[in-house]
């Protein structure tokens, strides 16, 4: 039915509405956008209190099904150590600081795809940077300053090989 929220805005408010100090937790939230400004997301919950491998409870896998490839709208995920594809990725401030792989499908689009940050999250306070590399045209854009543009051409693949992303935070020395 029509009337159903979609998974992501459910688990995205549950995140959003989790009573914990701004200090424990951090979010980050990567979107990619196409031409007819239609978007996915993936986001990151920074804190210590995670692991970077996939946990019940913490993390959200990525579900796309097999006929991702008749989509019109771009599909986005974070890719965690284990391989695991997520939607909602949470991970210790050390991992973060990494190269995490991202995977996408922009479909069968020769119009140009963005990649920016949502600018609503309240909790980039202690963000200093997110950098997004996109190893085949050996770009870094820093996303807190600038929104990163690409033309995916027409054999666009789901992978997880052309871009990854990291995250440096500066929190407050007394936490």
């Amino acid at each position: 039915p029509n009337n159903l929220l979609p998974a992501s805005y459910i688990c995205r408010r549950a995140v959003e509405e989790e009573e914990v100090e701004p200090q424990e937790t951090v979010l980050v939230t990567l979107r990619m956008k196409n031409h007819d400004q239609e978007a996915d997301e993936t986001t990151f919950i920074i804190s210590d209190q995670y692991s970077a491998d996939y946990e019940i409870g913490s993390d959200l896998g990525k579900w796309f099904g097999d006929n991702y490839k008749d989509y019109t709208k771009p599909v986005l995920y974070s890719k965690a150590n284990d391989g695991n594809k997520l939607v909602f990725y949470s991970l210790p401030d050390a991992s973060a600081e990494q190269w995490i792989p991202l995977g996408f499908w922009g479909g069968n689009v020769t119009q140009p795809i963005t990649f920016s940050l949502r600018r609503n999250n309240r909790k980039l306070d202690y963000v200093k940077s997110v950098m997004l590399h996109d190893k085949t045209q050996n770009t870094y854009t820093e996303l807190l300053k600038n929104d990163y543009q690409f033309a995916p051409g027409s054999q666009t693949k789901l992978n997880g090989s052309r871009f990854e992303v990291k995250v440096l935070l500066e929190r407050p020395k007394n936490v």
